[in-house]
């Protein structure tokens, strides 16, 4: 892989920065922190781009996240039960880091580099489905996307509904009278479909809870 890379920068023309972590390191942090494995280095390999940022000068750095990553990150964060922020997904701007590929597939990035004559490599860990992402991609995923083919659509639009509701802190046209809620329908009409789902269920959950 690390031929190959050198390879590529060196017909691209690109400078290329090579950082080697001290045998055991991801596995020390791992005990550590108490953390997963792919946790471990994922925060290794951060720590390790932002002080070759740093040496080479520059002000940001770009990933090569996709749209597939997002979908998995998503039902990932879904499997776990993560914090309904980290529903978000992938961000594609996170202080220096930019993910311009965030919304472009996988294989549509695979399929440039043939055209363009580029040979890429696969980490060697990516088919190693001891990890929680790969196993979710390789056993998992398909089988869910057979009982529901538009299911990366669908995990797309979670992401995205979070987003705006995150971003987006919307008054809600609902006031109480003795014990009962009112609705204003003109500034219902004006509001998000997320913040109209929002005012929907605050509007009605006195009811469905029995209080009224």
């Amino acid at each position: 892989e690390e031929k190959l890379n050198i390879a590529n920068c060196k017909k691209l023309k690109v400078p290329l920065i090579i950082r080697r972590l001290e045998e055991g390191a991801v596995q020390a942090l791992a005990k550590d922190e108490n953390i997963s494995i792919e946790a471990s280095a994922r925060a290794l390999r951060y720590k390790e781009l932002e002080s070759a940022r740093k040496q080479a000068n520059i002000m940001y750095l770009a990933t090569a996240h996709t749209l597939s990553d997002q979908t998995e990150t998503v039902l990932m964060r879904l499997y776990t039960g993560s914090t309904f922020q980290a529903l978000s997904g992938i961000s594609p701007r996170s202080d220096y880091l930019l993910r311009p590929l965030i919304n472009v597939r996988r294989e549509d990035t695979e399929g440039y580099c043939k055209q363009m004559k580029l040979t890429y490599s696969t980490d060697s860990t990516n088919k190693d489905v001891n990890y929680l992402r790969n196993h979710l991609r390789f056993d998992l995923l398909p089988v869910i996307k057979e009982l529901s083919p538009s299911i990366e659509n669908k995990l797309l639009s979670i992401a995205k509904n979070v987003k705006e509701i995150i971003g987006k802190e919307e008054v809600l046209p609902i006031s109480n009278k003795g014990a009962y809620s009112q609705l204003d329908i003109s500034a219902y009409n004006t509001l998000s479909i997320v913040g109209k789902s929002r005012a929907l269920i605050e509007f009605a959950s006195p009811y469905f809870e029995g209080r009224v």
